[in-house]
């Protein structure tokens, strides 16, 4: 969890402790020859995947971007769950939609969204997203209410991040 939630770490250190995390999971599945008492199948699959997905994110900025900044949280799916949350509650005891339905929450999400855009003092803003931030010193960070690119103050230049380098290390 360190490196999503660390906003001091910079993106090679957040690389590197993926890295030892990927090093660390395939050792213990693999010591594990039922291949079901460490963790089930799919979590490991899910857990590697996520992790080849950053390296290859970094990777395909450095070629399409370089000299940018890239933030490991933007992989997260804050965005798209904020969005399935207020179509959710939009209806009341309906939460459940077939295809013509969301169609026509989406558009009243657009609405709502714009209207927000206009009066941000309405937005009461999510109540299940938030994550405790760890600070320098691995502290909780208390003017930290939220996580995100703006409070984040590790180096995330992409040009600093040798990806081969962060693998091997972890």
């Amino acid at each position: 969890m360190t490196p999503y939630i660390c906003i001091s770490l910079s993106l090679s250190k957040q690389l590197l402790r993926l890295s030892t995390a990927a090093h660390i999971v395939l050792a213990l599945y693999h010591h594990d020859s039922a291949r079901t008492c460490f963790i089930p199948n799919p979590l490991y699959i899910d857990i590697m995947l996520m992790i080849k997905n950053a390296y290859f994110c970094v990777a395909k900025v450095q070629v399409d971007n370089p000299g940018s900044n890239w933030f490991l949280i933007s992989m997260g799916t804050d965005s798209l769950e904020s969005i399935f949350s207020v179509v959710q509650t939009m209806v009341g005891n309906d939460a459940n939609a077939d295809v013509l339905q969301l169609a026509q929450r989406l558009s009243h999400y657009v609405e709502v969204t714009n209207i927000i855009a206009e009066h941000p003092r309405w937005d009461r803003g999510l109540r299940h997203l938030h994550v405790t931030a760890l600070g320098p010193d691995m502290k909780p960070a208390d003017d930290v209410d939220h996580i995100n690119a703006a409070s984040w103050c590790g180096d995330t230049c992409i040009d600093c991040v040798n990806l081969r380098a962060c693998w091997l290390k972890g």
